[in-house]
């Protein structure tokens, strides 16, 4: 996954905490974050020169225990909250959130779970 950014690493730090990654290499235009485990998607930062404008048409989805938890702790490292409330449906709750960015991505978790 690549993910296009004003300043990758800035932006590296908080979505290390956001995923559980590892900065693994920063090089050029680009910082490249890692998991902790095999099998997961890379996620590579890249610089851009325009800023974030509209909508993303792709985000990304993290799973996580408490998403009102979670949305807290990404807010204190920077995150913007854009649901008010977590959503409920098809058997899944979520809260939207953006990163310093504007870069627009949820928090999920099984709405059996809360």
């Amino acid at each position: 996954m690549v993910l296009d950014c004003r300043h990758p690493e800035t932006l590296a730090d908080f979505w290390a905490v956001a995923l559980g990654y590892r900065i693994a290499r920063v090089e050029g235009a680009f910082v490249v974050l890692l998991p902790q485990e095999k099998g997961e998607p890379a996620l590579i930062l890249q610089r851009v020169p325009e800023d974030k404008i509209g909508k993303n048409r792709m985000h990304i989805d993290i799973e996580v225990n408490d998403v009102e938890a979670s949305a807290a702790t990404l807010v204190g490292h920077g995150a913007r909250r854009l649901s008010e409330r977590p959503v409920e449906e098809l058997g899944v709750r979520w809260i939207t959130l953006a990163d310093p960015e504007g870069n627009e991505f949820d928090l999920t978790m099984s709405a059996e779970d809360h």
